[in-house]
């Protein structure tokens, strides 16, 4: 935790941080999985392996897991990211928004093969859980869009 917890360091310093603690404890799941978390945006490749890792040792945080659905889920890959919703709600840190983003990545696989009508209904049960989330209302609109091209 002490690179995520030292606000005047830069992402690189904490990465080195995190680098360095694996070479030491190279299946500490929280250094993977902050340093996953570091990578997500500027190396995803990397990141996902770390995270992959992570979620292996049983991480009990929420965010392995949400940051590998997130990842099948903008791929798609809407069977391989279910796999990692219900590991992830039984973690812990999991916080309104993510449990609602999840959701959506939870009952999506299943609703597209039946009706696409019921995947949009998907996105409004998440807005339950979070009614402020943009990111649910910009991928609800976004899965609307793929909708009316079919």
């Amino acid at each position: 935790m002490l690179g995520s917890v030292s606000p005047g360091w830069t992402n690189s310093e904490s990465l080195d941080v995190y680098t360095d603690g694996l070479a030491n404890q190279p299946d500490d799941w929280e250094l993977l999985t902050l340093r996953g978390i570091s990578r997500f945006d500027s190396a995803r490749r990397q990141a996902l392996q770390d995270l992959r890792r992570a979620a292996g040792a049983g991480a009990p945080s929420f965010w392995p897991y949400y940051l590998l659905a997130q990842d099948d889920f903008e791929a798609e890959r809407y069977h391989e990211c279910r796999q990692w919703v219900s590991p992830g709600f039984g973690a812990t840190g999991n916080s309104r928004c993510s449990c609602a983003d999840t959701r959506v990545a939870w009952d999506l696989p299943a609703d597209s093969q039946e009706s696409p009508v019921l995947s949009l209904k998907s996105f409004d049960r998440a807005l339950i859980l979070d009614a402020g989330s943009e990111r649910i209302r910009r991928n609800r609109a976004l899965r609307r869009g793929k909708l009316a091209i079919l």
